[in-house]
């Protein structure tokens, strides 16, 4: 498959994307007929819907009924109550909930109503991770309509933890931050041990019993491709690209959609186009 690229000026050049192209994802909610395959449950065709809107408009919807947990930044395992090998603790202690959130710096929580606190104990496992510099502490937050609501004291790798609490004030979603004062990455693996919400109406939340939504693991808008250009994964620099989306209502069930990106240095053009089912 190949694409024309359009940079400025006379020259034309033809960009082999299949040479170029690393990695590609395309999940489309389809329903199938009976005879083919059983028919998609309701909470299928909403977590498939949640997802093209997020690729392909760029919106997130509603958080599920019951809440869930979303990844937003970072990469890495997400694990309750445990961690790989073994139980979940910090400095030795062992803890029974809690969330080993490997290299996830930024975690939204989405509740099924308002809370009035969090409440955890924090501390990082003596895993490696980052590249380049590393340091051996890191400080925990908690954000909640766009300012921080609680913030642990400066952590250290196989300390015992730290103990961190938020007022939450009637929020029902907020974030999970993981930072370093010294801006490199930590070089432990972030716990959030006995993560707890409580609700307004006296009800008491585990953070691990809430379920991770399909779209941990990127950011939710996220392009749902990769490719490598100039020697570059386009992770890098998709997102300073200008980006036009539309969406076309084909017919009853079928809705066309068309995401373009444009390089604005050569003018080259990525375009996706889909159809939801």
């Amino acid at each position: 498959m190949s694409h024309r690229a359009s940079p400025r000026g006379t020259v034309r050049p033809r960009l082999d994307f299949s040479r170029r192209i690393t990695g590609l994802l395309c999940l489309l909610p389809v329903l199938a007929t009976a005879a083919a395959a059983p028919r998609a449950t309701d909470a299928e065709l909403a977590r498939a819907r949640a997802w093209s809107a997020a690729k392909f408009s760029a919106t997130t919807g509603a958080p599920a009924a019951g809440g869930h947990l979303q990844v937003v930044e970072g990469k890495g395992a997400l694990l309750k109550n445990a961690r790989p090998g073994g139980p979940l603790q910090v400095g030795g202690k062992i803890h029974p909930h809690g969330l080993y959130a490997g290299a996830i710096t930024r975690l939204a929580v989405h509740l099924p109503g308002p809370a009035a606190a969090f409440e955890a104990t924090v501390g990082l496992d003596l895993t490696w991770w980052g590249r380049g510099d590393v340091s051996d502490h890191a400080v925990f937050a908690v954000e909640a309509a766009g300012r921080e609501v609680g913030r642990s004291e400066r952590v250290t790798v196989g300390e015992t933890g730290a103990s961190l609490r938020a007022d939450l004030a009637g929020a029902t979603d907020f974030t999970l931050v993981v930072a370093n004062p010294d801006a490199v990455p930590a070089r432990g693996t972030a716990i959030w041990a006995g993560a707890r919400v409580t609700l307004r109406d006296g009800r008491s939340l585990w953070l691990d019993e809430l379920p991770v939504t399909p779209l941990a693991g990127a950011p939710a808008t996220e392009a749902p491709f990769s490719f490598t250009y100039g020697g570059r994964p386009s992770q890098e620099f998709l997102r300073d690209w200008p980006v036009e989306r539309t969406a076309q209502v084909l017919d009853a069930q079928r809705t066309e959609r068309r995401v373009t990106y444009r390089d604005p240095q050569t003018g080259l053009v990525v375009r996706v186009v889909a159809v939801e089912y």
